[in-house]
């Protein structure tokens, strides 16, 4: 199965989820962290949060990517799928992955200076969601925490154990190690399905490159082997429960075929 992709400006007054009552998009993609809740208060237009949940409730799929200056609109509607972002300009940040992990890294990413990006392989152990990376997933963004008490939600990704969650502004660590999630999914009884980073260069070209430790090899590369996976389950093509070929035949019980022999 193929998708055809299209792009929208999230601020375009003129987008539409529907027409003639008929949804047009099978799933929905958000790449827009910094998006001005106001705006969406006071549109009508199809993108507010609550025709957004009349659409996965629909049978849809959405993904969402956020970042380290996610704002209100994005904070309102994970927060509709049992997820939290960190506070307000927060960032995970690990000053120690270079001097350890530094023989397994990709040079260029080693000689970037002053960066906050983050490496883990802490992935959940669900084959059916993602497989446990053999290289390193790199990560640039903010953290997430997850409602204990829905069943609905579990992380995908989380931060290594070297990791924390500090304000920019203070220095005010308000987190630390796999407390912090990175990656998390969303599975309704609706069996529609949510993902929702907190990086939204996760699964950019530059991050496929980075990961591969001898950086000839992005489409192999952790990142790119992680993003394919989660998609993939995003969007309803791994982790799916078919049935197919069912045959049914009357099966006659043993009193009544005793009872045919004796009559």
């Amino acid at each position: 199965m193929e998708f055809n992709l299209e792009f929208k400006n999230i601020q375009d007054p003129n987008i539409k989820l529907t027409y003639f009552d008929q949804y047009i998009y099978s799933n929905i993609i958000f790449f827009a962290p910094t998006y001005n809740e106001e705006i969406t208060v006071k549109s009508d237009y199809g993108l507010k949060i609550d025709n957004l949940l009349k659409f996965f409730d629909a049978g849809h799929d959405i993904m969402i990517f956020g970042s380290s200056q996610a704002a209100g609109y994005i904070r309102k509607l994970v927060n509709e799928f049992g997820v939290d972002y960190d506070d307000y300009d927060t960032v995970v940040k690990d000053s120690v992955y270079l001097y350890n992990y530094k023989e397994l890294l990709n040079k260029d990413l080693l000689d970037l200076k002053e960066n906050e990006i983050v490496v883990t392989k802490n992935t959940i152990n669900i084959p059916a969601v993602t497989k446990l990376p053999k290289g390193f997933i790199l990560y640039e963004g903010i953290g997430m925490d997850i409602d204990l008490h829905n069943q609905y939600v579990f992380p995908i990704l989380k931060a290594d154990e070297n990791a924390y969650s500090i304000k920019t502004a203070t220095g005010e660590i308000i987190s630390n190690g796999e407390k912090i999630k990175l990656v998390t999914g969303y599975q309704a009884r609706n069996n529609r399905r949510v993902v929702i980073t907190g990086s939204i260069n996760l699964c950019s070209d530059r991050f496929y490159i980075l990961s591969s430790a001898d950086g000839t090899n992005p489409t192999t590369s952790p990142n790119s082997v992680f993003c394919q996976d989660m998609l993939n389950w995003n969007f309803q093509r791994s982790g799916v429960l078919k049935y197919e070929n069912i045959r049914h035949q009357r099966v006659y019980s043993n009193f009544y075929l005793n009872r045919k022999r004796t009559a």
